[in-house]
C-alpha cells in the first residue's frame, strides 16, 4: 500500500514573520528605482518614494520602475529559487500548490502579483504605485476609491486567515506555504 504525502502549512507565526521580512525588502526593491530617478532629477539627497511628487511623465516612469522590481522581488524571485523569497528562505519556508508541489509560473503570478502586489496592496509599495498611477492619471478620484476598495479586500483577507488559514493570495491561486 503506498503511503500519501501529509502536508501540513507552516505555522501562522512564522508566516506572518516571514511576511515582514518580505515587505521590507520588497518595499526596498520597489523604491530603488524611484528614489534613484527622483536624485537623478531633482540632485536631492533625500530619497523620495511617492510618485505623485514627481511631474507627470516622470512620476508614472517612476512607478512603472517601482512595480517591475516589486514583481522581481515577489515573483522572479520565488519563480527561480524554489518558491522561496528572502523571508521564506531565512524561515525556511516556501510557496508550493495545495498538494506541497512547486507552483508553477501562472499560479505564481496569480498569487504574487495579482493577488499580493494588487488586491492586498495597502502594505505593499509596489502595489501602492499602481494607486499612485490611477491617481495621478485620474485627479485623485478613482485612487482615492481604489485606496477603500485594497483596504477593504485587505481587512478580508487578514479575517480569512484567522478563520482558514488561507489568504486571498493562496485562495485564487490554490497555493499554501509549508515548512522546507
Amino acid at each position: 500500500m503506498e503511503k500519501r504525502k501529509v502536508i501540513k502549512k507552516a505555522p501562522l507565526n512564522k508566516r506572518i514573520f516571514a511576511f515582514l521580512i518580505d515587505w521590507y525588502f520588497g518595499w526596498v526593491f520597489a523604491a530603488i528605482p524611484v528614489g534613484w530617478l527622483w536624485n537623478v532629477l531633482t540632485r536631492e539627497k533625500t530619497i523620495n518614494t511617492d510618485i505623485l511628487l514627481f511631474e507627470k511623465p516622470y512620476g508614472l516612469l517612476a512607478g512603472v520602475l517601482g512595480i517591475l522590481f516589486g514583481i522581481v522581488y515577489y515573483y522572479v524571485i520565488p519563480l527561480k529559487f524554489e518558491g522561496q523569497t528572502l523571508g521564506k528562505k531565512f524561515l525556511s519556508l516556501k510557496i508550493t500548490d495545495e498538494n506541497g508541489e512547486a507552483l508553477n509560473a501562472k499560479d505564481l503570478a496569480k498569487r504574487q502579483i495579482v493577488g499580493l502586489l494588487l488586491l492586498e496592496s495597502p502594505l505593499m509599495l509596489a502595489g501602492n504605485y499602481v494607486t499612485q498611477m490611477i491617481t495621478m492619471s485620474t485627479f485623485d478620484v478613482a485612487g482615492t476609491v481604489l485606496n477603500w476598495v485594497k483596504v477593504a479586500i485587505l481587512i478580508i483577507s487578514c479575517y480569512m486567515v484567522v478563520k482558514k488559514g488561507t489568504a486571498i493570495h493562496d485562495s485564487i491561486a490554490h497555493s499554501m506555504v509549508i515548512e522546507k
